[in-house]
């Protein structure tokens, strides 16, 4: 280990002095520019033993917060993420644009051994303190990059394998780093690429999700030059508001715009689409169907749907945990529960009720929907021990008429949409 970590050492050294710049790990010109930035800019030590940077727990807490509802986004994502991997020998993780590790995810076992190399919360892995590394450089060159263990900067990280992509926010601005770190010896070129594509894949998913909601007051305009393609990572997003005026446009529209985020955020509809505003209003829908075509000025056909703002509702006055209708919280420990999830539910945070059957989770959940901003839409009930496996996607999603043997004629609208809006109480789902 000690050899191997000298010649590393001996490597970026080299590199420094100008005798080996074009060949190794240097070869890149991104690492390059990085090694460069380490020795001159940096003034790092490529054979420091330091652990990582650590952030103190209140400071963790802000960084958090500040991002709780991208976090809020993203774990689901990350959590799928490192189930496709295969789990074990990677760990997630997420980064606010300083470098903060804001959220992780990573197998029990293996999370004393991720804490030792540095890849758990509070960890900060911005350039200027690790040295090259897939976050750090990621936040500089803002586009998704894996770096492999001597491309590493510190000879301590050198045992790491790290692809990191970037997520962006509604104008454009680095909002966060998801990366994918393992510490294995025997990843293929064929594995890497694999790594990467499913990373760079999930944090474009987190990217859309994230516009989807941060947009939900303005009108959003989902568009493709082929009509397939909506609903996809593909699909363009921009949003308007009420005077259509472009508030919010993602990248792929631009690339299909052909345009700048600068050339069209504040500028008018009408002066890109060949349409009157008060047509295209009439379009909007709370959730579109079918698609329909559109033209830009400059001649191109364009494939639109158009969602309408999702207005909030206006909560009545809250009632006291005590005289919640339904429910009995006299038992202080139960009011404080409620309470508590009834602030994280208002966050747009999922909620989970454990207890022994009879204890009155679906009561309790009932009670929660009827308190909360949503009293005003659907509750909505599914026991999910009652439902085939090979039904529970129908159940939840829906289906077309036809779709299978026993369909019923006229299709079935999935838990999920009628639920949008309100609540999905999910009885049983560790079945």
């Amino acid at each position: 280990m000690t050899s191997r970590l000298s010649q590393h050492a001996h490597q970026v050294l080299s590199f420094g002095d100008g005798t080996s710049a074009s060949q190794g790990p240097a070869a890149d010109p991104a690492i390059a520019r990085s090694w460069r930035r380490c020795l001159e800019q940096h003034q790092l030590d490529p054979t420091s033993p330091r652990a990582p940077c650590v952030i103190e727990s209140p400071r963790l807490n802000e960084h958090r917060e500040r991002l709780d509802r991208v976090i809020a986004v993203a774990h689901w994502q990350m959590n799928s993420l490192h189930q496709q991997l295969g789990s074990s020998g990677h760990a997630v993780l997420l980064t606010d644009a300083s470098g903060v590790v804001i959220d992780s995810v990573a197998d029990q076992a293996e999370r004393a051994e991720f804490q030792r190399a540095g890849l758990w919360l509070g960890a900060v892995w911005n350039e200027a303190t690790e040295g090259t590394n897939g976050v750090g450089l990621c936040l500089l060159e803002r586009q998704a990059l894996t770096i492999r263990r001597d491309e590493h900067f510190r000879g301590r990280h050198a045992a790491l394998t790290c692809s990191a992509s970037p997520v962006f926010d509604a104008e454009g601005g680095l909002l966060a780093v998801l990366n994918v770190s393992s510490a294995r010896e025997d990843l293929s070129r064929q594995r890497r690429f694999h790594t990467m594509a499913l990373t760079n894949l999930s944090a474009k998913l987190i990217e859309s999700c994230f516009f989807l909601q941060h947009c939900e007051g303005n009108y959003l305009l989902r568009f493709h030059a082929q009509p397939e393609y909506i609903g996809l990572l593909s699909e363009g997003l921009l949003a308007f508001d009420g005077e259509g005026r472009i508030t919010a446009i993602n990248e792929t529209a631009l690339n299909l715009l052909a345009s700048s985020r600068e050339a069209l955020l504040g500028r008018p509809l009408e002066t890109l689409l060949d349409v009157r505003l008060d047509q295209l209003l009439e379009r909007a829908r709370p959730q579109p169907g079918a698609c329909w075509p559109l033209h830009t000025h400059d001649g191109q056909r364009l494939f639109c749907q158009l969602r309408g703002p999702q207005l909030r509702v206006v909560a009545a006055p809250r009632q006291e945990p005590a005289d919640v209708p339904g429910l009995c919280l006299l038992d202080p420990s139960m009011r404080t529960g409620f309470s508590r999830a009834l602030k994280v539910l208002e966050r747009d945070v999922p909620v989970l009720l454990q207890g022994e059957t009879g204890t009155g989770k679906e009561a309790f959940a009932s009670a929660l929907h009827r308190a909360s901003s949503r009293a005003g839409r659907p509750f909505v009930a599914l026991n999910c021990a009652a439902i085939p496996e090979t039904l529970i996607e129908s159940e939840l999603f829906g289906y077309r008429g036809g779709s299978f043997t026993g369909a019923r004629r006229e299709g079935m609208v999935g838990k999920l949409e009628q639920a949008n809006g309100g609540i999905l109480f999910l009885d049983e789902i560790g079945d």
